[in-house]
């Protein structure tokens, strides 16, 4: 699955972070899942969509087996990471829903609250 393999961890840090991360776009690096209010946000996105995910309806028992996804990527906020965070803009996908949102196989809107 996955075709990256590194001689340490350090090493693996190198490769994600800065110019060398494929994440890197407009001279910015995002920091490990987006800011230091991600955590937080996450969590009440996943409260607030009742740990289900918002596009296929599974419900897996385990709540580690859903994302949440930024539905204007985090990348178009220019580091403000407090603006990409709010509720309004994070939904609630299982992993398979996540990747297809990622790669563009599914559409995700915002939700009307």
């Amino acid at each position: 699955k996955n075709k990256d393999f590194y001689c340490n961890r350090n090493c693996q840090h190198s490769h994600r972070v800065g110019k060398n991360s494929s994440f890197y776009k407009h001279g910015l690096s995002p920091l490990p899942y987006g800011g230091r209010t991600w955590r937080k946000q996450s969590k009440l996105a996943k409260l607030r969509d009742n740990y289900t995910c918002q596009y296929c309806g599974k419900k897996p028992k385990d709540s580690r087996l859903l994302h949440v996804h930024h539905i204007i990527p985090l990348s178009n906020f220019n580091g403000n990471y407090k603006e990409a965070h709010k509720l309004t803009n994070l939904i609630t996908l299982c992993a398979k829903c996540h990747r297809w949102a990622e790669i563009g196989k599914i559409a995700i809107q915002p939700k009307l609250f």
